[in-house]
């Protein structure tokens, strides 16, 4: 078995990890971990090719960061449950939907927002609950 975790590692990656992987160890289930982050939807704004490029490096050097967090997440797996390790652009619940294509089920945080911040922000784990073609849990994150 292998599921797919997806982790913020701007917002409680940490907490949604030590929730999932009582659950991951007793499914001896493989994890990888999604992280996937809206770069893009800054660029098209900019019409100076040297910011482009001065903004489009500084992203690069961010989603390393974020890969090392993710890879120092990863190494709290046992060794012989850990996966791969994705950083990806794009929209958060079509990233993880895309990605989920090959795993047995996807594990995902929420905190439960409601009403305008809700309406605001939107719910990733919403999206991916109704869309995913695989089982999704979804995991309460409270702090």
């Amino acid at each position: 078995m292998h599921v797919l975790l997806a982790l913020d590692v701007n917002d409680h990656a940490d907490t949604v990890l030590a929730d999932a992987l009582p659950w991951i160890e007793r499914l001896g289930a493989h994890v990888s971990f999604a992280y996937v982050q809206n770069y893009a939807a800054v660029n098209p704004y900019i019409h100076d090719p040297a910011l482009a490029e001065a903004i489009s490096r500084q992203w690069e050097a961010i989603k390393e960061r974020e890969r090392e967090q993710l890879q120092g997440l990863m190494d709290q797996v046992p060794e012989g449950l850990r996966g791969e390790v994705h950083v990806l652009d794009g929209d958060p619940a079509s990233g993880i939907l895309d990605l989920a294509d090959g795993y047995d089920g996807i594990f995902i945080g929420t905190h439960g927002r409601s009403g305008l911040v809700r309406a605001w922000m939107g719910s990733v784990a919403e999206k991916v609950a109704r869309k995913a073609q695989v089982p999704v849990t979804i995991l309460p994150i409270d702090v």
